[in-house]
């Protein structure tokens, strides 16, 4: 230790030079001027030289040099000859791209091809052979600047067509070194006889646009290409000109068998949209997918699509995501010639107006609001016409004001909306809110309402319940009398009691009739329908803690009873009809609920029999909303997953989570992150575990159990209970250290259900017991057991760790594919692994997640044009560049275990190396200082 901290201070002293003059007062030097430094840098780097103190230079081999033998070890016609089964291409596919290849995508591709084109020419499924051909061919092709290699780009394409490739994905990149340009395009299109998915981007390096000549090639390949089904250019950078995309869309007139077309990402104007639109209106193309996002479209090319739309009659979908320039006007021309599609089935608008609407909105009285109107009468005229639309998305487009009386009407009569997502739309008032009751009410299929962020209140939600619910008002107005009161006097605590206490408070704060109540209301409706399946009202602060909140919220899951009078001559006897509710999904997250409501919740799922989710994350319903939950779902038999995260509980609501999970058999999945349950909670919860034998999914993730606590769980709630289902334990940021893994994983080995154990963030664990409790777990043949620290696994094994990378920051939806291919065009070698995770970052405000990736390469010089292609930020993803890293061995919160190059192997170098550090330290002070006071200038620039 003593000469760690040697070596630390040592290299401290060494980070703090920042000039040569610096270093001369720091070693006792006379300072020099700039000509003297320069003259002994020079002499210095010459001895260096002679005397061998400089190693040899890292030999890189060309990029060529390196693609040609990773093609000779992987040939692809002896790899064809020499693999006869499925599992032989998966591992392959394994090893060379670093896939884990599932047949559930070959299976669903299946049941597509085979319903879009029973005559397609390609093969039937996506097998692991078909994605390894797949990639075999998209790498000769992206690697032709560097190697143009054109006999194996022919040889690997003619392979792919003879075994009925049906689907390529390849980037554009620059061609100024291929004499014949854009001809292996044309050549891949026109001999893939049996391709029915093309998909075209740009390269991660540069980015290159869809030129005239480009168009012209890709065209006359399509003209050769007679089945294909789906073609995808997004984000191709097409320029605002009409002639590339009437010359590209004059190939596709010939593709008859097209039925998805994706244009994202690329300006289309108003000429534009009308090559599209011929497309549209062909008559012997039925296009079924249209996907316009992010293109730019104005309220001129809104124009021509709605007229496009108006002649299509085979639309199913059309996604128009961010584009806010079609304004009112361009928006309520496509939604009203929609009203007429006789196939449209998914309709996708988010982002389509700016808040800027709604000011237009609210204003909507005034004169100047005819654009407006016009909306609104689209949409009526939308939802009373079109009876095949099945989804609708209008997130974040502040179309809130549009949301009328009309509208709602006749969106409560259509016969095929099944999901509508209304979530950020903007304030949604008591009177809208009050119409979108009545609509749900009277709908017959709609199943899914998303009401999230949109400002509702108290009285908002209250209106909804009443629209909802009361389809036709009692015609004799009943008050509703409360229950009398049980005698307190009672000192026996029975289980009667109780039970009579707990109706009691139910009928006082539900707000229900008793059954001589019932009797009394005349003629209530018989065909009374509630089809709603899922709701949520996340992130409305202003339901808050009103007791009205509270009524509504415990009546919408409440079993209720609607009474019917006798009828006929003599009347007859009043016949009580139960409602049937549908309601499986109800989500309440950041609502700011109060212990009320979940006194309310626990209320009335006692007695509810179809919901099946519940989300309450981050309501501060604390240990007394817990207690609620815990004794009204001690009954339920259909709540199955709990979401109960960020919530406050303490040490005295893990005590009442246990009750829960001791006593609630039907639960299968319960979130309770960061509550900080303490070591009394989770010693309530591992006794529990122990009885448990229908949980499958815990997060007790950042609870503050330390190694006491994790010791509790293994001993009690894991070894307790061999009968258990757990199969899914989260333990992340938890303080956790050696001791509590070593006990974790002695449970482990005897348990025979979990199979997946997250424990990353407990950043007391150290390598050495972190490799102890692996092998332990390799060793016992009976634990199936995976842990989520496998890139940390690799980087404490020095040999691979040396050919490791970390990528970051990258987007949400990234693939390995992508991180693949990202490194290929930079011509970094082969890779062979890929590893995406997840960061997720606490403040007291909010969670932040950041993804990131880990590279594992075959060879060090990988490593080497990696870290060299980051820095010149050639390195890219959607044209974004991101930052690569050695990874180090380090994984103390303090000390950081991503390092750039430069800086790992300092730090390498100071770990392994520390006493040898710290004896050159005090010879090079010594040999300098004694070098300062005597001999020439030349002789103490030759020392150095």
């Amino acid at each position: 230790e003593d000469d760690v901290c040697a070596a630390q201070r040592f290299w401290r002293e060494v980070n703090a030079v920042r000039t040569f003059n610096d270093l001369f007062v720091r070693v006792g030097h006379p300072i020099w001027d700039a000509a003297e430094t320069n003259a002994a840098l020079v002499n210095t780097l010459k001895n260096s030289v002679q005397k061998g103190y400089r190693g040899p230079p890292a030999h890189l081999p060309p990029p060529e040099e390196l693609i040609r033998k990773h093609r000779a070890e992987y040939n692809l016609q002896q790899l064809i000859d020499t693999t006869k089964d499925e599992e032989g291409w998966k591992a392959l596919l394994k090893r060379r791209w670093g896939i884990e290849h599932t047949d559930k995508e070959g299976q669903k591709d299946k049941q597509a091809t085979k319903k879009k084109n029973p005559s397609s020419c390609g093969s039937d499924s996506k097998n692991a052979f078909q994605k390894y051909l797949q990639l075999e061919l998209q790498d000769a092709i992206q690697q032709l600047p560097l190697c143009p290699d054109f006999p194996h780009f022919y040889n690997t394409l003619k392979i792919a067509a003879a075994h009925g490739l049906n689907q390529l994905e390849t980037k554009l990149f620059d061609i100024s070194s291929i004499t014949s340009k854009y001809y292996y395009l044309t050549q891949s299109l026109t001999l893939l006889k049996g391709l029915e998915s093309f998909k075209l981007g740009t390269t991660s390096r540069t980015h290159y646009n869809l030129t005239v000549p480009l168009c012209k090639a890709l065209t006359k390949g399509l003209m050769s290409n007679p089945c294909l089904v789906r073609l995808d250019v997004s984000g191709c950078g097409l320029p605002k000109g009409a002639a590339p995309l009437k010359i590209l869309i004059s190939g596709l007139l010939r593709c008859i068998h097209l039925e998805t077309l994706v244009l994202n990402g690329n300006s289309i104007t108003q000429q534009g949209m009308a090559s599209v639109c011929q497309v549209l209106t062909h008559t012997q193309i039925r296009l079924k997918q249209l996907s316009l996002v992010s293109c730019g479209l104005q309220s001129a090319a809104a124009s021509d699509l709605a007229a496009g739309l108006m002649s299509n009659k085979s639309l199913q979908v059309l996604l128009l995501d961010r584009n806010p320039s079609l304004g009112v006007t361009g928006l309520s021309q496509i939604v009203y010639n929609l009203a007429f599609s006789p196939s449209l089935t998914s309709l996708s608008l988010s982002h389509g107006l700016p808040s800027s609407h709604q000011r237009l909105v609210s204003s909507s009285a005034s004169d100047s609001a005819g654009q407006t109107h016009s909306l609104d009468e689209a949409l009526a005229k939308f939802f009373s016409f079109n009876n095949t639309i099945m989804n609708l998305n209008l997130w974040e487009s502040a179309v809130s004001g549009s949301f009328t009386k009309a509208v709602l009407k006749a969106m409560g009569k259509n016969t095929s909306l099944m999901h509508l997502d209304v979530a950020n739309v903007g304030t949604l008032g008591a009177t809208t809110m009050l119409h979108f009751g009545k609509a749900l009410a009277h709908s017959c299929v709609l199943e899914s309402v998303i009401f999230d962020n949109n400002n509702i209140d108290t009285l908002g939600i209250q209106q909804f319940y009443a629209g909802l619910f009361l389809k036709k008002r009692m015609q004799t107005d009943i008050s509703t009398k409360p229950a009398a009161s049980t005698n307190k006097s009672n000192k026996q605590n029975t289980m009667a009691d109780i039970d009579a206490q707990r109706d009691a408070r139910r009928r006082e704060l539900l707000d229900l009739m008793s059954p001589t109540e019932k009797r009394q209301a005349e003629d209530a409706k018989r065909d009374f329908r509630l089809t709603l399946k899922s709701l949520s009202f996340n992130g409305n602060p202003g339901l808050s803690t009103h007791e009205q909140t509270v009524k509504v919220i415990g009546q919408v899951l409440h079993p209720r009873s609607i009474v019917r009078s006798g009828s006929g001559e003599g009347g007859g006897e009043t016949e009580v009809e139960s409602i049937e509710q549908r309601l499986t999904t109800l989500s309440l997250a950041r609502c700011a609920l109060s212990q009320r409501t979940a006194e309310a919740l626990g209320l009335a799922l006692e007695h509810n029999n179809t919901l099946t989710k519940l989300d309450l994350q981050s309501n501060s319903l604390g240990a007394k909303g817990m207690e609620h939950l815990a004794l009204g779902l001690k009954h339920n038999r259909t709540l199955v997953e709990l979401n109960f995260s960020n919530n406050g509980l303490n040490e005295a609501g893990g005590i009442w989570v246990g009750t829960l999970v001791e006593t609630n058999s039907t639960l299968t999945s319960i979130n309770l992150f960061q509550n900080k349950l303490g070591i009394s909670g989770i010693k309530a919860v591992a006794s529990a575990l122990a009885k448990n034998t229908g949980l499958m999914h815990l997060d007790l993730g950042m609870n503050l159990l330390r190694n006491k606590g994790a010791t509790l769980l293994a001993e009690i709630g894991i070894l307790g209970n061999k009968a258990s289902a757990l199969a899914t334990l989260g333990l992340k940021f938890n303080l956790i250290g050696d001791s509590g893994l070593a006990a974790l994983g002695k449970a482990l080995i005897a348990n025979n259900s979990l199979t997946h154990v997250y424990i990353a963030g407990n950043n007391k664990i150290t390598d050495k017991a972190l490799v102890a409790f692996v092998h332990k777990l390799q060793e016992e043949n009976t634990s199936k057991c995976k842990v989520d620290l496998a890139a940390r696994l690799a980087l404490i094994d020095p040999k691979r760790r040396q050919n490791i990378v970390w990528v970051s920051p990258l987007p949400k939806k990234i693939t390995i594919e992508q991180i693949q291919r990202m490194f290929l065009a930079c011509d970094c070698g082969q890779i062979e692994s890929v590893g995406i995770a997840e960061h997720h970052t606490h403040s007291s405000d909010n969670t932040t997640h950041t993804h990131y990736a880990f590279v594992e390469f075959r060879n060090k010089n990988s490593v080497d044009r990696a870290l060299e292609a980051a820095a010149e930020k050639r390195i890219r993803i959607n044209n974004a560049p991101v930052q690569v890293y050695l990874a180090g061995t380090n994984h103390r919160k303090e000390d950081s275990c991503f390092l750039t190059a430069t800086a790992a192997q300092m730090r390498i170098q100071r770990i392994n190396n520390a006493a040898a550090n710290a004896a050159a330290a005090a010879t090079a002070q010594s040999l300098l200082r004694a070098g300062g006071r005597g001999g020439t200038k030349q002789q103490r620039a030759g020392g150095g």
